[in-house]
């Protein structure tokens, strides 16, 4: 009995002497070998191994991560908690020093991303991570990668140091790495079987004293989806203070979306470095979009605006998207008037738009063209109606738009501000217009049925009361009622000359000006249409 006893006690500590032997070489090895290929972009410093022979896994903790040599525009830089090496082959590595592993977890991992060029701060970043994913990755054969719990700040080297941004909650799952063939558009930069990206919390700092904030991202490659949640875009100091500290006229917009879902992803897109999109839908859910212009600053040096063609091409990333639908939206246009502190608005509540075949690359846009359906309520009190086509082979448009009946009064919150004159009474029964537009100008047809129709003229510099004299001549000259019923019924048929130097919305608007002005007495609309030529010509900019 006692010579099998020593046998069995002999073995286990041969056994537990062989385990600490291979334990420490593994140890040994790892620590020698890991920074020692002359052609990687990080060291890994360690400062603890832990190897597991019989489950086949390795785990190093306390890893400080230092770039070798440090980029122009970006350092990347960080620590990670555990590198868990799992379905670690040991007997490949002893023989070999040939790191074969089924999955690659680092778990816990802190990056800290340092700018010199706040510009280019969204491709150099993802490059950064890029590189130092493909960095672990290439340093043995690895089946699987994980990223867990993860973390990142960003920061901006200028005199002193500036904390600009970060993010919480980054992971990565990725399955079935083929390491000898690279994918740039991958975040985890090879061919892979799957992949699922995520994290939280996403805020920013732009150069443009605004800041862009992003609940959260979630992309699945296999599902080919992506959904992004609480996304805004607003200035640190508002819209009309940033509009009273610039020096020429410029659109200030902020922008907050609840949801954005793109669908059916090609595999083309690149949704990490460059940025391209083609996808089968794009579904944004309650955007709150706000435009605001002040009138009280000079205008820039004019240049030519494009219409909706050539705004699509001025786009600088491709998108080819089959669907894009806009639902459960609210789009404001506020507008400071000259001499005036508050602003006028224009808003559109429940909108919600589709548009059919959405794309900015010129070789896919042959034979084609786009399709704008739009449904919203104007002020909140009546409904709009609009649709658009858009060849792409052309600078032009069709439209179609109308607005259902409501009373005018409802008219003064934009009036009163923007042309001091106040809609007494009256009632819309319905406004159409029908425009055929070319970069050059547009046929029209406007019918704009009303009725009991009157206004008043403000007085200026006082609190209350009207300019009784441009009031009565208003009224006096007046057609207060337009029905098809009535013998002097009118529906205008006109051309409109576009200002080159003016978007295809402000077109839109004087064309529909135009068309009133042709059914009112002209002398009656310029009361409350400021005349363009006695505007202050715009400065030059430096």
């Amino acid at each position: 009995m006692k010579k099998p006893l020593l046998i069995i006690l002999a073995l286990a500590v041969l056994l537990f002497a062989a385990n600490f032997f291979l334990v420490r070489l593994i140890k040994e090895r790892l620590q020698s070998t890991i920074n020692t290929n002359p052609e990687r972009s990080y060291d890994l410093n360690l400062e603890d191994v832990e190897v597991s022979i019989i489950r086949g896994r390795v785990v190093l903790s306390t890893i400080i991560l230092s770039p070798v040599a440090a980029d122009a525009q970006v350092v990347f830089r960080g620590t990670i908690n555990q590198i868990i090496l799992d379905d670690f082959q040991v007997w490949d590595f002893l023989i070999s020093r040939e790191l074969i592993i089924g999955d690659l977890v680092l778990f816990r991992p802190s990056f800290r991303l340092t700018l010199t060029d706040q510009e280019t701060q969204g491709r150099e970043g993802t490059k950064a991570f890029q590189s130092f994913f493909e960095d672990i990755i290439t340093r043995g054969t690895i089946r699987n990668f994980q990223l867990m719990d993860g973390t990142a700040e960003v920061f901006l080297k200028k005199e002193e140091l500036e904390r600009i941004g970060g993010f919480t909650d980054f992971n990565i799952r990725a399955r079935g790495l083929r390491t000898d063939r690279r994918i740039i558009t991958h975040i985890v930069p090879f061919e892979l079987d799957e992949i699922n990206t995520s994290f939280r919390n996403l805020k920013l700092t732009l150069p443009t004293k605004q800041t862009f904030e992003l609940g959260s991202i979630d992309f699945d490659l296999l599902g080919k989806k992506m959904k992004l949640e609480n996304i805004s875009v607003r200035y640190d100091e508002g819209l009309l203070e940033s509009s009273n500290a610039l020096e020429y006229q410029q659109d200030l917009i902020e922008v907050e979306l609840k949801q954005l879902q793109i669908i059916g992803i090609d595999a083309s897109s690149d949704l990490y470095g460059k940025w391209s999109a083609f996808a089968e839908k794009m579904v944004l859910d309650s955007l709150v979009f706000v435009d605001l212009r002040n009138k009280n600053k000079p205008r820039p040096v004019e240049q030519k605006k494009k219409l909706f063609s050539g705004l699509l091409k001025s786009i600088p990333f491709p998108v080819d998207m089959d669907t894009l639908i806009i639902q459960n939206s609210h789009v404001q246009y506020l507008e400071v008037p000259e001499g005036e502190s508050n602003p006028g608005l224009i808003d559109f509540h429940n909108l919600n738009a589709q548009i059919f075949g959405f794309v900015t690359v010129d070789s896919l846009q042959k034979s084609r063209k786009m399709t704008m359906e739009i449904q919203a309520d104007f002020l909140g009190e009546t409904k709009l109606n609009a649709n658009f086509q858009v060849p792409y082979d052309s600078e032009a448009f069709q439209l179609q738009l109308s607005l259902e009946g409501m009373e005018l009064n409802k008219l003064n919150r934009i009036t009163e501000p923007l042309a001091g004159v106040k809609v007494n009474s009256g009632q819309l029964h319905r406004l159409a217009l029908a425009m055929n537009a070319n970069e050059f100008g547009s046929q029209n047809e406007l019918t704009f049925d009303y009725e009991n129709f009157t206004m008043a003229v403000p007085a200026k510099g006082e609190n209350d009361g009207n300019n009784g004299l441009k009031t009565f001549a208003g009224n006096l000259a007046l057609r207060s009622t337009n029905l098809p019923e009535k013998s002097n019924y009118r529906v205008a048929s006109y051309r409109s000359t576009r200002n080159m130097y003016r978007g295809p919305f402000n077109f839109i608007w004087e064309s529909t000006k135009g068309g009133v002005m042709e059914i009112m007495p002209a002398g009656v609309v310029k009361i409350f249409i400021p005349s363009q030529s006695k505007k202050k010509r715009p400065k030059k900019a430096p």
